[in-house]
């Protein structure tokens, strides 16, 4: 009976990666099966075929249950020294943050009417990164409505901190174009995403971000008198007559467009592993 109990967990044990966790956990299942067969034999049971096929469904699901196992595994450190780092980053750039700003300040190298940007900078880049990295997790489960709306929302402060820098330290005369700037980046950004996951509206927003972008242009670079307002309106509606262009394309190519069957390809990789880690007990 243990060997078939052997046999069974050799096989079974293929779908996850040779560790040593593995390893221990095909042991400690092997004795689990043994002391379920045992106590199967004590309550009366002779059919040896019997109480081999009742030790093997108590334990349900067994593939799903190593799967989920190896990804704790895998997962587990990960996750800590994650944590770890992510605490001991934090606390040194607090720190860092701190100790820049008081310095600056009380030595005056930078006046106490903008020292406060010190602070400013690294609020905004600690709720982008954590944006970002929450962002990054809910799209792994193919969801992307959320980290969509994530990055609109680090594009805007990102903008806004630009901004007060160009504001209180430049004095540009034109610094407030910098949210017109964002308004082209969140556009731009949100439909290169949309290409990225294969969103069914990205090629509308591509079109729509087209005439945007080009109005914003014509809008920043005429009050900056780098282009005189005519003809630079052209810009826009050259822009707008592009973006219409390219939509009749992708219309008649789609009505012409002919299904290709679709072709499965099944890749074979070569195995590296060691026999002997499924079969040492």
């Amino acid at each position: 009976m243990t060997e078939r109990f052997k046999k069974y967990l050799e096989q079974e044990f293929r779908a996850i990666p040779p560790t040593k966790g593995a390893m221990d956990y095909r042991k400690a299942t092997l004795v689990r099966l043994e002391e379920y067969a045992q106590d199967a034999r004590i309550k009366g049971m002779t059919d040896e075929d019997a109480i081999y096929n009742l030790a093997i469904d108590s334990l349900g699901d067994f593939r799903s249950t190593l799967i989920a196992f190896n990804a704790e595994l895998t997962d587990r450190p990960k996750r800590n020294n994650r944590r770890l780092f992510t605490a001991i980053a934090t606390a040194v750039t607090v720190l860092i943050v701190l100790g820049l700003y008081l310095v600056t300040s009380l030595l005056h190298l930078v006046p106490w009417s903008t020292s406060w940007l010190i602070l400013v900078g690294p609020l905004f880049a600690a709720i982008i990164s954590l944006l970002t990295l929450n962002g990054i997790s809910i799209a792994k489960r193919k969801s992307y409505v959320v980290p969509r709306v994530f990055l609109v929302i680090s594009i805007v402060l990102a903008s806004t901190f630009v901004f007060l820098v160009l504001l209180m330290l430049t004095r540009l005369p034109y610094a407030w174009f910098t949210f017109l700037a964002m308004v082209i980046v969140i556009f731009l950004s949100d439909t290169l995403i949309g290409f990225l996951t294969k969103s069914k509206l990205a090629f509308l927003e591509s079109q729509a971000t087209l005439i945007i972008t080009s109005a914003l242009l014509y809008v920043m670079l005429g009050i900056a008198h780098v282009m005189p307002w005519h003809p630079g309106w052209l810009l826009p509606a050259l822009a707008a007559i592009a973006a219409v262009a390219a939509l009749i394309v992708m219309l008649i190519h789609r009505s012409n467009k002919k299904k290709a069957p679709k072709v499965k390809k099944s890749e074979l990789k070569p195995t590296t592993v060691d026999e002997k880690f499924y079969t040492e007990w």
